[in-house]
């Protein structure tokens, strides 16, 4: 069978989640993969084989969700049992026919969820599910999954093993291990009450417009490399003047340095590029000096740090975290011997000035009040639908895509290019997972691979961005005309 590549993907989330809004609202994601192929029948038996291998591996992704009782007998606790009949497999992968073309589902919302599982109450206890649909031109396979036993990182997981058996490979042990862990599912014990008031900050879904689905404008998505050499400089710069740069802004307020990490430095260089992109590209007719982005910050292992039993299945923790702020104009006592070679002295600053606000939030970041209000949700709200009042613009772990070593191999072809849908108009930035050093290499010298989405005017703006030119190892220095 020759085959192309896989042409796109997307990912329904109708309503953004983080594991805060998932105990209001239970809510599936499913992500929906495009094969082109010239034999349709045989990648259909392939990827049916290759699901039935993955269900033999992993029986608990057929499994439904139980209330049983614990070990104690006092206390329920949620468990995944796995289905026995020798039938499984026939309900939880669907196969279906359709005369359509791949093409025909570009931005058609109805066409598209005709491609999923219908999920309803009957069914909420399905760990997963997977529709498998034959197309004129291609085969479209969607994973169906629980958002309540795993995020889009296990769904991800899911589907990398998958495409490990469509390979001829013995699924990983890593996987098993993993996926394991997002389906052993035990309640959290009982938080501190929460402070008073804590009721006032919901409000009921009743009362929420739901987002409409809106047609995507024409993103490009492209994975880039960052040189690890050069951001390890700009880090190192960042630090060094950190105390002196801190005191000019914040001499007033006597807040104390906070030293600031790779993560920090990166998020704040590219939320710059991008901001200076959007200037001169969809927002030139208004252009602003705002800095203005979200942040998904993961919480898990702070969260088990103050637990005092074995770590409860929390799936990636994600706490939403808003940036906002107008760059501040460049003081005239500021130190010229703090700079990065190669790089402007303002775009140094700046980029140490939204570094030093992103530490901030990180660090603000209230474990204690999270395990709290997910007590209170799951006593006091009873299952009820609401939205955190004033929680802004939630970002689900469904931001975290770990896309890159996606490979279907030669029978399936292998991703390069995917969207996200309905699409963020605004565009996202996606920092990959380290890859493991080669031989000889250090840790701090791999490189940092993204996955950038924007509209296809901002995405050439930001390549003319010196910083980012700069960051990706492409020039040394700026020329007169930047």
């Amino acid at each position: 069978m020759t085959v192309t590549q896989v042409d796109k993907m997307f990912s329904f989330d109708p309503i953004p989640l983080t594991p805060l809004d998932y105990a209001l609202h239970p809510h599936p994601i499913s992500m929906v993969l495009f094969f082109r192929v010239e034999d349709v029948d045989t990648g259909l038996l392939n990827l049916v084989e290759a699901s039935e291998s993955l269900l033999q591996f992993l029986p608990l992704l057929a499994g439904q969700i139980a209330i049983l009782p614990g070990p104690d007998q006092k206390v329920n606790r949620r468990y995944i049992v796995p289905l026995s009949e020798a039938s499984t497999i026939e309900s939880w992968v669907e196969v279906r026919h359709q005369s359509l073309n791949i093409s025909d589902f570009d931005l058609n919302h109805v066409a598209l969820q005709h491609l999923v599982a219908p999920w309803n109450p009957a069914n909420e206890a399905t760990v997963t599910q997977i529709t498998i649909t034959a197309l004129s031109d291609g085969i479209a396979l969607c994973l169906t999954f629980n958002h309540g036993v795993f995020d889009a990182s296990g769904g991800c997981v899911v589907l990398e093993t998958l495409a490990g058996i469509c390979q001829g490979l013995p699924p990983p042990t890593s996987f098993e291990q993993e996926v394991m862990l997002r389906n052993k599912i035990t309640d959290i014990k009982a938080p501190p009450k929460p402070s008073q008031g804590l009721e006032n900050q919901f409000i009921k879904f009743a009362t929420v417009v739901k987002p409409e689905l809106k047609s995507v404008p024409r993103l490009k998505t492209q994975r880039l490399t960052l040189s690890a050499p050069r951001v390890n400089e700009l880090v190192k710069v960042c630090n060094s003047s950190c105390a002196e740069w801190e005191t000019i802004r914040n001499y007033r307020l006597k807040k104390p340095c906070l030293f600031v990490s790779t993560n920090d430095v990166c998020t704040a260089a590219l939320a710059l590029c991008v901001a200076r992109a959007k200037n001169l590209g969809s927002k030139s007719g208004c252009p602003s000096q705002e800095i203005h982005f979200g942040m998904a910050v993961g919480i898990r292992s702070q969260l088990a740090l103050i637990l005092d039993e074995d770590v409860p299945f929390m799936g990636n923790a994600i706490v939403a975290v808003p940036i906002r702020s107008q760059l501040p104009p460049i003081p005239e006592s500021i130190d010229a011997i703090h700079k990065c070679n190669g790089v402007e002295l303002a775009d140094v600053y700046y980029t140490s000035y939204i570094a030093s606000l992103v530490r901030e939030q990180v660090v603000g970041v209230d474990e204690h009040r999270v395990l709290s209000t997910l007590g209170y949700l799951q006593e006091t709200l009873d299952g009820e639908e609401a939205y955190l009042a004033g929680w802004g613009n939630p970002f689900s772990s469904l931001r975290k895509l770990s896309l890159y070593n996606l490979d279907f191999g030669a029978s399936l072809g292998s991703i390069v290019d995917f969207h996200l849908y309905p699409g963020d108009t605004e565009g996202a930035v996606y920092t990959l997972p380290k890859r493991v050093p080669e031989a000889g290499q250090k840790k701090a010298d791999v490189p940092l691979e993204l996955l950038i989405t924007l509209n296809e005017v901002d995405m050439d703006f930001l390549h003319s961005r010196p910083l980012f030119q700069w960051l990706l190892g492409k020039s040394s220095h700026y020329n007169a005309s930047s």
